[in-house]
């Protein structure tokens, strides 16, 4: 494939770019918001949805949504909600 030439990684057909030979200049907002988010989870750390939007300066309900795609495409996936004992439940456990 000549240099320049964009192709799915994936296992699937190689894919070529427009035929002026570049690749686009102007991006989809929504898609980098998306990659925002998955930067912010990238850590491995465990994040709520309002933590994510302090960290990428995106909407809560933004990132909400962006989440809810996310795990239907399986990228990302919902962790269960865990509540710690207190300190009397585990003294008398």
């Amino acid at each position: 494939m000549p240099p320049g030439q964009w192709r799915v990684k994936i296992g699937q057909k190689e894919d070529t770019t427009a035929r002026t030979g570049q690749p686009a200049v102007r991006h989809v907002a929504a898609v980098e918001r998306a990659f925002a988010v998955l930067d912010a989870l990238a850590d491995g750390d465990e994040l709520g949805t309002n933590e994510i939007a302090r960290r990428t300066g995106i909407n809560a309900s933004t990132v909400s949504r962006l989440l809810a795609t996310l795990a239907s495409a399986r990228f990302v996936e919902r962790v269960p909600e865990t509540v710690p004992l207190g300190e009397k439940a585990a003294r008398e456990m």
